[in-house]
């Protein structure tokens, strides 16, 4: 694992973790619609190919940083206020310890280390409305929207100047929204559409010599449909990035990375 511009060796290092998740939830009724629920979990994040070994370092050496571990606590409430209408709401709140961060080893050369906590605290919506349920109850046309809203900050870092800025990857807002078809056959077809807000890609929130501070945000629109031909037979197509948008998710110390643009598939799915 490296550029060809590099003097070392390439890496060839096995890691393995084995990780024990915990959790615990609760869900009470109270009306014939409503559910208020909660739950306190864990979860981690597994290690990526450039925490263990840096394609564009010269260190030779593998990497084996543990992998991030996350408390994950939520709050919320779901039902129906009125026919064909369903909300979802919750709040929740998730601390993350020893968050991986990059550490300058020299001038040129970073390595991913355990060096932070984070917390990550917000507000999740789901609304649905189904205009057909009182017209035809063997079909649906279902407007729908769900989204995010987070606040991210860094707690701790052994690098003090990233304390209380905003962890990489962290945008505030995450929007979908679509319309859904279903029939009464089976039949499935989908407009649905994304929005990300702007957001830092390294923790500092700092420009590089050649990349801006943050990634802009993005809008994408997809189409997809599904139809039953025979008995356990299904048609499948779709197409992704509608619109053929030019826009990237993720940057890199040695470049973007673009997203894909347009493209197409035609399927089958069979049952047995």
């Amino acid at each position: 694992q490296r550029l060809a511009s590099l003097r070392r060796d390439a890496i060839n290092q096995t890691y393995g973790r084995n990780e024990t998740l915990l959790g615990f939830g609760v869900d009470r009724q109270f009306g014939r619609d409503w559910r208020v629920y909660g739950n306190v979990s864990q979860g981690y994040r597994p290690m990526r190919y450039d925490d263990l070994g840096n394609p564009t370092a010269e260190l030779s050496d593998g990497n084996n940083p543990l992998p991030s571990r996350a408390e994950n606590v939520e709050l919320g409430l779901r039902g129906s206020p009125a026919a064909g209408w369903f909300i979802d709401l919750s709040v929740f709140h998730v601390t993350v310890t020893d968050k991986i961060e990059q550490r300058l080893v020299n001038a040129t050369d970073v390595e991913r280390i355990n060096s932070g906590d984070a917390r990550h605290q917000g507000l999740e919506f789901q609304v649905e409305w189904n205009a057909w349920t009182a017209a035809d109850a063997g079909s649906s046309l279902t407007l729908y929207a769900n989204g995010s809203l987070l606040d991210a900050r860094i707690t701790r870092s052994a690098t003090p100047a990233l304390v209380d800025r905003t962890p990489q990857y962290a945008p505030k807002r995450i929007l979908r929204s679509g319309l859904m078809w279903n029939t009464e056959a089976g039949g499935k077809l989908a407009l649905s559409g994304t929005y990300v807000s702007e957001q830092f890609w390294q923790d500092s929130n700092l420009a590089s010599a050649t990349l801006p501070a943050l990634i802009p945000s993005h809008a994408v629109w997809d189409v997809s449909g599904e139809w039953p031909v025979s008995a356990g037979v299904t048609v499948l197509a779709g197409v992704n990035n509608l619109a053929d948008r030019v826009y990237s998710s993720r940057f890199r110390n040695d470049g973007l990375e673009v997203a894909p643009r347009r493209s197409s598939y035609v399927g089958l799915r069979i049952g047995f």
